[in-house]
């Protein structure tokens, strides 16, 4: 028998079951070595998915949670005039290789795309996923070292994005 694979992006509530299981993901991932604890972690997705300007996106196959992707007003305190930000998009290890982190970040260029907003950032560590982000038509902006590493903003600009 063939399972044909149906999934679905939805924009979370705050009061979402999902938010924990995605927040020990992310945390995992990179809150923990940041210094953020899972409630930390939680409280913050929690407060992205009350804002009527930020989005937590996640991605199901069927009713099982296996993605996720924030657009969030500011992602990088060293930056703070630059928004909006596509934030922590993370698939689970046994989803990656099927295009579904592309299709959680379309869905959140699309929502930047409607909102007519500037230019949508993200950063990402230098050698990690830029050419990722580039094929997506992202663009690197700066280059900047944040806790004795270093990092690349990159930004998709309004033009690509409010293409008709």
């Amino acid at each position: 028998m063939v399972r044909l694979m149906v999934y679905e992006i939805r924009s979370l509530p705050p009061t979402a079951n999902e938010i924990e299981i995605c927040s020990r993901w992310l945390n995992a991932e990179w809150g923990a070595a940041m210094g953020y604890t899972v409630e930390d972690t939680v409280e913050w997705c929690r407060g992205v998915a009350s804002d009527a300007d930020e989005s937590m996106l996640c991605l199901f196959d069927a009713a099982k949670p296996v993605g996720v992707a924030m657009l969030v007003e500011n992602d990088l305190a060293e930056r703070p005039a630059l928004g909006p930000w596509l934030s922590s998009l993370y698939v689970l290890p046994e989803y990656r290789g099927l295009g579904l982190g592309r299709r959680l970040a379309s869905a959140a260029i699309e929502r930047v795309r409607r909102m007519r907003r500037g230019n949508l950032y993200l950063y990402v560590q230098r050698g990690k996923l830029e050419g990722y982000y580039a094929s997506l038509g992202f663009r690197t902006a700066e280059a900047l070292r944040l806790r004795d590493k270093s990092f690349l903003i990159m930004q998709m600009p309004i033009e690509q994005l409010n293409r008709d």
